[in-house]
């Protein structure tokens, strides 16, 4: 006799083929223009760009992020069009942790790990026939190399010679009864607590500089004379002659750093001359030297260009010239993310100008200022003038900066409502003459070609080709108002049958100030036969933003029939400076009666079904959640609640955070010595959603990952059980591996699914 098979339950059935569906969707990870073949010399060839992308995707049925590279061949037709050359089959990258191509475009370098040990990376050369070196790390001085945003990088030098990157340095410990132990100094510091930078890196603390001379396979470590300095960002100098990076100076403690782009940080050069001829030998012996207590000679000088600290400054980018470098910067900002100086640093004098300063108001005809996390790789168009991207309101803005003049203007996209530069290619020949300031010439080999990726909240992104001519004056920007773009790649919506619809609207809050709108996204079902159960989704930070790019979970909610209601409330990124400024010391009030306000406006256009409310919200977002549906809105009743890593009591999370500045700031309180008083503690409490707990009735799931240490899972254990005692309906669900941003391949979409039965239980 067998067992009949039991059958899902229809609702996780259907949620859970709807996500595998939209799961085909591939996102753009990047994307970079190369020249055409060197070994090839026809007119057409000359005329012919490749793609490459980088692409990811969820294989929800393995549980695996699978990632691959895609090349396009583009051709110059007429009126500077491109056609589609051809394209090949993706080729799967899923080992490959970081990757760049040399300035020629002849060379390739990628980092791999085969078998997903990361502490035993290979680096491998590649010309465009086949791979011609192949380099193990192993026993060379160090473990894992970032790839991250932040201090990831894997730079060429100029002569293709030598490669930079960051990585993480040996550093051992012995047991007192070790026998191998060489160094009595190391005994007894085998179990020493190794700090490391928090959120999404865990285990590495000291991000370190090497060099590769991938021809003799030999590599460098660059010890810092600053003894407390991560590294990371790395650049040449155009000549070669220098090593330009972004340092991180610390000294009793690191901060979590991943999102907080407030952290002391500078601009810093070092001389290659003076690398090499401290750190180079046959068999570079320097490479097992302890990196924290280095020896005296092999150390190299690092002369830091910007403010000292606290200041902050990121992303450095040369000129095509060599004349000019510029960066970002926050200045001394106590939010972990605001507005951003673009500054200039003239290479030769090392004077600092601030190209684009702090702007306080914006709207949708006024620029609100920059909130990008980094410029493009290759932003240059010519050398007085920058692409770049960053939040306007809610949209993401492609924009064209002008140096001389600071003068921006708004490039319109070709499809979509946000749009984002990828990458901007100048040609070897208007590279070397970019400091010209009278070229006119619009021939191909004097224009910037420019990769654009475009998208909404509903439609997958898609990525385009154009070029721009350079100024023919250093005092007038290039004109982007009639650029011609062709279509390199798109990838459709599969077939979900219900057609889905975006608003953005500007909201009049009720709660001083009442002169700062705020927006909100509204995706919904086109044309619903009956009022919509609605999803308030605040984003987290609270310093951050949404913005109409597209998102997978945002269309999995729309197309299951949900009204989702994403706020961009007062302290969100994108409106002017004066907008981040407003909530902190407001945190739980000013964020809470924006969204109140939000589900007010959509209710009062009979949109939504007032009876069918439900809240979800991640970090911040979760905060805001738990707080809402322990107050009292009037009509607004919530149904549900649904908490991702949620924040629920500031006052012990100041203790265990790896950002426990952000409790004292958000709370309205001076960061000093991060210990609270009792008043503060009091304080941060009552404006927590655990200070609210006798008074939620409202169903609640939580979605934890097991080592985030953003928002460590305590906040979220502590408040289930709470409601559990309370006899209220609550439920937790636990990822094992997976941090703050719940993304593991596994976690992400089953997260989705159990939401949407958490939804249906209580909305139906």
């Amino acid at each position: 006799q067998t067992t009949a098979k039991k059958e899902m339950n229809p609702v996780a059935k259907h949620a859970s083929d709807l996500y595998k569906s939209l799961s085909t969707i591939p996102s753009i990870s990047s994307a970079t223009i190369l020249p055409s073949s060197p070994s090839s010399s026809s007119n057409d060839n000359n005329k012919a760009l490749t793609i490459s992308l980088s692409l990811s995707q969820t294989d929800v049925v393995l549980a695996k992020k699978k990632s691959y590279v895609l090349h396009k061949q583009m051709i110059e037709t007429n009126n500077n069009k491109y056609d589609e050359g051809y394209a090949a089959f993706p080729v799967d990258t899923s080992s490959v942790t970081i990757s760049n191509a040399s300035p020629s475009g002849k060379l390739l370098a990628v980092v791999r790990v085969d078998g997903g040990n990361k502490d035993e990376p290979f680096i491998e050369i590649w010309d465009r026939q086949r791979m011609i070196s192949s380099i193990s790390c192993k026993g060379k001085g160090h473990t894992s190399i970032y790839s991250d945003e932040w201090f990831g990088s894997l730079e060429w030098s100029p002569d293709e010679k030598y490669i930079a990157y960051i990585a993480e340095p040996i550093v051992e410990g012995f047991s007192y009864w070790d026998k191998d132990c060489k160094d009595p100094s190391k005994q007894g510091q085998k179990y020493e607590y190794k700090e490391d930078w928090g959120e999404a890196f865990i285990g590495l603390s000291s991000p370190s500089l090497f060099l590769l001379d991938w021809q003799e396979s030999n590599i460098l470590q660059v010890r810092i004379e600053h003894l407390h300095l991560a590294v990371g960002q790395v650049i040449w100098s155009p000549n070669g002659k220098e090593l330009v990076f972004v340092g991180w100076p610390y000294e009793h403690r690191r901060f979590g750093l991943k999102f907080c782009y407030n952290r002391a940080s500078g601009i810093y050069v070092a001389s290659v001359d003076e690398i090499l001829a401290r750190c180079s030998s046959p068999k570079n012996p320097l490479a097992h030297l302890d990196p924290v207590v280095p020896d005296k000679t092999t150390k190299v000088a690092a002369h830091l260009l910007t403010s000292p600290s606290p200041s902050s400054a990121r992303s450095p980018r040369f000129s095509p010239s060599g004349q000019f470098l510029i960066y970002l910067s926050c200045g001394v900002m106590v939010t972990h993310n605001g507005c951003a100086q673009l500054c200039q640093i003239h290479w030769d004098t090392k004077k600092i100008d601030v190209v684009k300063d702090f702007v306080k108001r914006g709207d949708a005809n006024t620029f609100p200022g920059i909130y990008s996390h980094s410029l493009p790789r290759r932003c240059f168009i010519d050398d007085h003038s920058i692409l770049f991207s960053s939040p306007w309101l809610s949209s993401t803005a492609a924009m064209i900066l002008h140096i001389p003049t600071g003068q921006i203007s708004r490039i319109s996209p070709p499809s979509g409502a946000s749009a984002t530069i990828m990458d901007v290619f100048l040609p070897p020949s208007s590279s070397s003459s970019s400091s010209s300031s009278s070229s006119s010439s619009s021939s191909s080999s004097s224009r910037a070609h420019v990769l654009l990726m475009t998208s909404d909240p509903i439609t997958p992104p898609k990525l385009w080709l154009s070029s721009i001519s350079p100024s023919s004056s250093a005092l007038a920007s290039p004109s982007v108002s009639d650029l011609t773009w062709s279509l390199v790649h798109s990838s459709p919506l599969p077939d979900i049958k219900q057609k889905l619809e975006y608003e953005v609207m500007t909201i009049t809050p009720s709660a001083d100030p009442v002169d700062m709108p705020f927006e909100i996204i509204f995706v919904s079902p086109s044309n619903p036969s009956s009022k919509l159960p609605l999803l308030l989704y605040p984003h987290g930070g609270p310093h951050s933003a949404f913005t109409t790019d597209y998102a997978t979970s945002l269309v999995f909610l729309a197309s299951l029939g949900y009204g989702v209601i994403l706020v961009n409330y007062r302290g969100s990124l994108g409106f002017g400076s004066d907008f981040v400024d407003i909530l902190p010391s407001r945190c739980g009030e000013l964020d809470l009666q924006d969204c109140a306000d939000s589900v007010k406006k959509i209710l009062a256009l009979g949109k939504g079904d007032p009876n069918r409310i439900a809240i979800v919200g991640g970090s911040h977002g979760g905060f805001i959640a738990g707080n809402m549906i322990g107050c009292d809105y009037g009509d607004i009743k919530f149904k549900a609640c649904v908490m991702r890593n949620p924040v629920t009591n500031i006052a012990p999370m100041a203790y265990i955070s790896d950002i426990p500045d952000w409790c004292f700031v958000e709370a309205g309180f001076p960061i000093n010595t991060m210990v609270a008083n009792p008043n503060q503690m009091k304080t941060m409490m009552d404006v927590s959603p655990m200070g609210k707990i006798d008074r939620i009735k409202t169903p609640t799931l939580f979605l934890i990952g097991e080592v985030d240490k953003r928002v460590p899972p305590s906040q979220a254990i502590s408040m289930h059980y709470a409601l559990l005692e309370r006899h209220i309906p609550s439920r937790l669900v636990f990822y094992p591996k997976n941090g703050h941003g719940l993304l593991g391949p596994e976690c992400e979409p089953d997260q989705w699914v159990n939401t949407c039965e958490w939804l249906h239980t209580y909305l139906q």
